[in-house]
């Protein structure tokens, strides 16, 4: 509970234009000094096999580190340049604009998705509020891939998989 308000707190300073973090105005020297050792330990420490991180501030890059390798043969490196799918690191700005949208609306966050979704209502979702689907509290629904890149961007062929799935656990009590 006490996530979702600082949550909210967050987005609704944002929505504001009121800073929450004070800017980071570090040399590039001094900020590649802080992560270098921290993006090292990554591989050495926790096994990473290979990554890339990129930090940009009023548009324009002030660190970019790479390095491990892109296979589990570990014969290509890892590039700047590197693919890579993002599929749960979108999770988190998900959630935020969903968030955000509610503020914005005026809708409280224990309302049932299916309200505004009416084809979310199906196969056991039927209850389950927005605060329970942002907080992981039930679902686990899986949709099927998009069968091609193409539809992955397609709303009317990306919601109707997600609103025919099956819940796989139930809303906490």
């Amino acid at each position: 509970m006490a996530f979702r308000r600082n949550a909210l707190q967050l987005l609704m300073n944002v929505a504001h234009r009121r800073p929450t973090i004070p800017m980071m105005q570090p040399e590039s020297g001094q900020l590649l000094q802080r992560l270098k050792p921290l993006f090292q330990e990554n591989f050495e420490r926790f096994g990473e096999l290979g990554a890339a991180v990129s930090v940009w501030q009023n548009g324009k890059p002030i660190l970019d580190l790479c390095g491990g390798f892109r296979d589990a043969r570990r014969e290509s490196p890892w590039a700047a340049d590197t693919l890579v799918l993002v599929w749960s690191a979108t999770k988190g700005i998900g959630c935020a604009c969903v968030l955000h949208a509610l503020q914005e609306h005026n809708i409280d966050i224990n309302q049932r998705v299916a309200k505004f979704w009416p084809e979310f209502a199906q196969v056991g979702k039927e209850e389950i509020t927005f605060a329970q689907l942002l907080s992981h509290q039930t679902t686990g629904c899986r949709s099927h891939p998009a069968r091609s890149c193409e539809n992955s961007f397609r709303m009317d062929r990306s919601k109707r998989p997600v609103s025919r799935s099956v819940v796989r656990f139930q809303p906490y009590p």
